[in-house]
This record gives structure tokens, sequence and C-alpha cells, in this order.
């Protein structure tokens, strides 16, 4: 078994961000041919049987735009896979911190609650298959880095309580399959 797929050889590459956020470093300045924004591919229509785009489309400023794009490089009969996140994902962490309604009330430009009805504007079939689980969380510090991940929520990360006991957040995913 290689590097690349020794699942103890992964766990450790992953274990912090730091080899990932260098790895993306380089990329910061990419050109040439397959470079494109979801928003704008630089593909002939029709050129795939299949597209993926996994926990990115909540990212996308305008989804209507991206997903006419992921239709229009598809195959007549192709199929597009899109993972993402539902409202009340790791719930129980916003929870620990005071910020529970705020990430219940926050608009998700693509997700589990909208996404299907998004989907099915441009394709003929779509699919939602839950994917949720659970996540354990036993380090204080692990969850005081996730709250500070963004500027939304970074004012949040002060009140991860000195003293934490292991618990488990839902993970809240969804798989849309749709078929155009």
């Amino acid at each position: 078994m290689s590097a690349l797929n020794d699942p103890q050889a992964v766990r450790e590459q992953y274990r912090t961000e730091a080899g990932l956020a260098a790895r993306s470093a380089l990329y910061e300045e990419t050109t040439g041919r397959y470079a494109g924004d979801v928003q704008a591919f630089p593909f002939e229509g029709g050129m795939f049987d299949a597209v993926a785009a996994n926990w990115m489309l909540y990212h996308v400023p305008d989804v209507d735009c991206a997903l006419s794009e992921l239709a229009r490089v598809l195959t007549p009969h192709g199929r597009l896979v899109a993972v993402t996140v539902g409202k009340d994902n790791l719930l129980e962490l916003w929870r620990l911190v005071g910020a529970e309604r705020a990430r219940l009330a926050r608009p998700i430009a693509f997700g589990a609650e909208n996404g299907a009805q998004m989907l099915s504007r441009r394709f003929r079939t779509v699919e939602a298959r839950d994917a949720s689980g659970t996540v354990r969380i036993r380090d204080r510090d692990a969850v005081e880095r996730y709250v500070s991940s963004t500027a939304t929520w970074k004012r949040y990360a002060e009140r991860v309580p000195a003293e934490l006991e292991p618990f488990r957040a839902r993970r809240s995913n969804v798989v849309l399959v749709a078929d155009k």
C-alpha cells in the first residue's frame, strides 16, 4: 500500500490543515485551460458524462449561474453529484459557544434545505441521499480553531469553555444526485 492510500498516512497528513494550506497556496495564481470558475467554465457544452461539486456550491456568489454551467457541460444524460450541508450541521458545537440561533438563521445559498429544489430547475431528476453522521469532538483547541476559522464566526471562539468534556456533534450532509 502506498502512502497515498494508507489510512494511517492519510490521517497523519490531514491531522492539521498545515499541509493542505501549503499545497493550496502553491496554486493561488493558476492559469491555463482548466483554471475556470464554476460560474464560467472554459469547456464546451456536453463535454462530460458526470460532474462532482462537493461542499462548494454554497460558496458560489451566483448559484443559479453555476448550476446552469454545470448542466451545460454535461452530456444529454449526464449526472451531477453535489454534496452539501444542512443548517443544523455541527449544531451541538455551535450551541456550546452560544451561536445556535445565529447558525440556524443564516442563509445557505445551496444547502440540504434548498439544494434539490434548485437543481430541479435545471435537471430532469434529483435524488437527495442523506449522508449525515456524527463527529466525536474531544479537543477544546480543535473547537476553538474551527470556530475561529472564518471571519463570520470568529467572535464566538472566546466562548469555548476552558474545560471541555468530549461530545458528539451531528454532521448534517446530503448527497444530491441530479440527472440531466
